[in-house]
């Protein structure tokens, strides 16, 4: 799934900076998380599709052998793990960051 792979990398980018001490880049760091965060939770849309096509395969194609209907399963359940993680860390980071934000400009 393409953009998932290109969405990772950015994603990475932002979980791996530290918080910043100065406010503005506080706030700096949380827009990008936000619309980050954003951009992924949108794209969810595609992750249901590939459940939705997987299946759709799985039931149109009774002839597969338990191993290739195992096969993809297992791919589509890889893209749904990956997008999850995406989702559950980059909601960490947004909330640490919003955190942060409070606590500097005190």
């Amino acid at each position: 799934m393409a953009w998932l792979k290109d969405v990772t990398p950015r994603a990475q980018r932002i979980l791996s900076e530290p918080v910043a001490t100065d406010p503005k880049q506080v706030e700096d760091q949380l827009s990008r998380a936000k619309t980050l965060q954003s951009e992924i939770l949108k794209n969810g849309t595609l992750i249901d599709s590939v459940r939705q096509a997987t299946n759709n395969l799985l039931n149109s194609l009774e002839e597969l052998s338990p191993t290739e209907r195992q096969t993809i399963e297992s791919t589509a359940k890889d893209v749904e793990s990956k997008y999850k993680n995406l989702v559950d860390t980059i909601s960490e980071k947004v909330h640490d960051l919003d955190s942060a934000s409070g606590l500097v400009k005190k």
